[in-house]
């Protein structure tokens, strides 16, 4: 094992995973130790939504479901719910779905016994913002994409159209008390849901192993989880009832985002990506595609003690050169149909500045430095055209 610089290491994961093909039938088991009464999340036309909320009403389980959650969560769409969940005296909140709605529901408990907006909690608000209740309640995350990983983490990405911005919460208090991922639940998806939400569990282990220094967990979480994905997500893709290769997905979803869990740095690959999301309505893992070249080079010119481990995640020797590195990894993602630049998104040059008004100037300091300054992003928005 390759360890570059040991860095320190706070871990804490106060989630539970239940994790197996068909586990979905103990749902109610599961749910029990929260309390009696839960208000379950989803969106309009998901199966497994409708299918969930029976098996818990069987296990005793009072439930009422709102099915009104966004592909693309918006802080209009969860305020207006948030009466709803503060005056319906739910014990705890069970969410059913992809990244959006496990992420409509992290907001939605911090909003039960919070005030505000829930863009009042994102991290665009710095000092200003507010942070969840001891008395939130609880929630059940049962994914049904292979993707954010957001049944693990403290994380929930919201958007403010308003603003045209997206921006992330990050709160330990939205840490789902219990992940229950069943990989049949995502054996459904179509190829290009697949690639898309495969690809954004690559991206983080990805922004966590260009983070800066590495403990050796992160580091096993980080490589580890990447190289599950770079083996089964075509397959995925390609042949559907590959169970083996949906499980991999799966789990690969679930413990890249488990290296996301103690605090450290960025690639910034999501602060580019973001801004496509809430200018253009690329979908996440698509945006992160389209902007991935140019920030996998800038990220190997910062950190090149990082190469030969990339190129060996990739399937290629470890003395591959950056630009080997780049169109491996532009092709792999050409064969599982998700565009590699932002043109493929019909997003044009005149766009960038736009693009720039919605970035995080904060983050981009963090992880990048004070140099780092507007002609650099523009530059890199102009690279990835």
């Amino acid at each position: 094992m390759k360890l570059f610089e040991m860095g320190p290491l706070d871990y804490s994961l106060p989630t539970q995973i239940a994790f197996g093909w068909g586990r979905t039938a103990e749902a109610a088991d599961l749910a029990a130790s929260l309390g009696r009464r839960a208000l379950l999340v989803t969106m309009k036309d998901l199966s497994a939504g409708p299918r969930i909320a029976d098996i818990l009403r069987k296990g005793g389980i009072e439930v009422e479901v709102f099915d009104g959650a966004e592909s693309d969560p918006s802080i209009e769409g969860i305020d207006a719910a948030a009466l709803r969940v503060r005056e319906g005296g739910f014990d705890f909140l069970v969410a059913v779905g992809g990244g959006s709605v496990i992420d409509t529901a992290k907001a939605l408990c911090l909003l039960a016994r919070g005030r505000g907006s829930a863009w009042d909690y994102t991290i665009e608000m710095g000092d200003d913002r507010r942070m969840g209740a001891s008395d939130t309640p609880p929630l059940l995350a049962i994914p049904t994409t292979s993707g954010t990983g957001s049944e693990v983490t403290c994380i929930a990405v919201m958007t403010n159209k308003g603003l045209s911005k997206k921006a992330p919460i990050r709160d330990p208090i939205i840490f789902p008390r219990i992940a229950l991922v069943d990989p049949e639940l995502a054996s459904t998806m179509p190829p290009k849901l697949t690639a898309s939400t495969g690809f954004d569990a690559f991206t983080h282990a990805y922004e966590r192993f260009f983070g800066g220094a590495l403990s050796m967990l992160v580091h096993v979480l980080a490589t580890t989880g990447m190289r599950t994905v770079v083996e089964n997500l075509e397959t995925a893709v390609n042949e559907p009832d590959n169970r083996a290769a949906r499980t991999a997905m799966s789990w690969a979803a679930t413990q890249c985002a488990m290296a996301l869990a103690p605090p450290g740095g960025e690639a910034c690959l999501h602060v580019f990506g973001l801004p496509l999301g809430a200018v253009a309505h690329v979908p996440h893992g698509q945006a992160l595609a389209a902007v991935m070249r140019v920030i996998t080079r800038e990220s190997l010119r910062r950190m090149p003690k990082r190469r030969p481990e990339l190129a060996t995640i990739m399937g290629l020797p470890e003395e591959s050169s950056d630009e080997e590195i780049l169109d491996c990894i532009e092709a792999w993602l050409k064969r599982i149909g998700l565009p590699t630049r932002m043109s493929g998104h019909d997003v044009t040059e005149h766009r960038i500045s736009c693009l720039m008004a919605a970035i995080s100037r904060d983050r981009i300091t963090k992880a990048l430095g004070e140099e780092f300054g507007e002609d650099d992003i523009k530059r890199l928005y102009l690279d990835a055209l």
